[in-house]
């Protein structure tokens, strides 16, 4: 019963990200598509197309890599080609969720094979937290990018948007620094809770088990600031190289459509896009990440071939992440399961 309702909620929740996502292409190319994209689509140039793909695949042994070193920072080892198995299983169950929320529980569920829970989970906090400054250092070049249209646009649908992005970041560091100073507030409102739902009783012994594991991922995530410095050092290169390679992507493709591309305004338009992904609406972002890239790249896109961008952009950063980790990822869990 369990497996099946877990076997509906994938069914739906790719069906409902494609439905939004081919939706969202319809809309954008009804409102672009001219004589002059159809010249653009025959004169492209696949090699470009090719390289994008191969880009965004060498994305994940990049972060790969991230996930060994930040392994070693634990004391413990992790092999290249088992990070790589975490990632492209992680990158499906990603597509399918909110906010892109799927990935890390399944990558903590794998890590845990071969490390402690609370050292898988700190790995993974750590991993997505040093994406999360990045993206928060990055973003004030693409609010000078844009300041003249988003602050021209106080009334827009994107503004408001921008800003509820900006609050989810604000709200989700402010619980991270809280829960590290205080971690017993948390566990108190959590232990009145469950008293109401499990009694008190199973109540204590699940919160008795939530606070060993919670101190055990508080002491290793201190273990990574003063122990393992170089490898954060490590990962952190890591991450500047993962996102300059996956912000490549949108630049290949407009290369491909013979439209050479400014990489200030490329690489500021998707630091902004990526805060819009945050904002749980749909799985994988979809509906979001076409319009707010539209809305984005019109400024300095030709808009006759916005659409095109859109969809190559889609197709080789959430479809290829659908179709490969769908089918090389689920293959993977089942060998793992065999195994147990």
């Amino acid at each position: 019963m369990e497996k099946d309702r877990k076997v509906r909620y994938i069914k739906t929740s790719i069906a409902l990200g494609i439905l939004i996502s081919l939706s969202s292409f319809v809309v954008i190319l009804y409102l672009t598509v001219t004589e002059e994209t159809v010249k653009a689509l025959v004169a492209i140039h696949p090699g470009y197309l090719i390289a994008a793909i191969i880009v965004h695949i060498s994305t994940w042994v990049v972060w790969s890599v991230k996930l060994k070193v930040l392994t070693g920072a634990t004391g413990n080892r992790l092999r290249l080609v088992d990070a790589l198995k975490m990632v492209v299983t992680s990158v499906f169950a990603a597509a399918i969720t909110p906010s892109h929320v799927g990935g890390e529980p399944v990558r903590v569920y794998m890590l845990t094979k071969s490390v402690r829970i609370s050292d898988a989970t700190a790995i993974i906090f750590c991993e997505r937290f040093l994406d999360l400054i990045f993206l928060i250092l990055m973003a004030p070049l693409g609010l000078f990018i844009f300041k003249d249209y988003i602050f021209h646009n106080l009334n827009s649908g994107f503004f408001a948007f921008l800003c509820l992005a900006v609050l989810l970041v604000v709200i989700a560091l402010t619980l991270v620094v809280s829960l590290f100073r205080r971690p017993e507030w948390y566990l108190t409102g959590l232990y009145k809770l469950l008293r109401h739902i499990k009694g008190q009783d199973k109540a204590k012994k699940l919160i008795d088990t939530v606070r060993e594991n919670l101190y055990a991922f508080i002491t290793s995530m201190k273990m990574f600031i003063t122990q393992g410095r170089r490898e954060l050092i490590g990962a952190l290169i890591c991450t500047v190289i993962y996102w300059a390679m996956e912000f490549s992507i949108v630049s290949l493709i407009l290369m491909g459509l013979d439209s050479p591309p400014s990489i200030v305004h490329v690489f500021a338009a998707q630091v902004i896009l990526m805060l819009f992904v945050l904002i749980p609406i749909s799985p994988g972002g979809s509906g979001v990440a076409e319009f707010g890239f539209s809305a984005l790249f019109a400024l300095f896109v030709k808009s006759s071939i916005l659409g095109i961008v859109v969809i190559l952009w889609r197709l080789i950063t959430y479809y290829q992440n659908l179709i490969v980790g769908g089918v090389a990822g689920l293959s993977i869990l089942k060998a793992m399961n065999e195994k147990r």
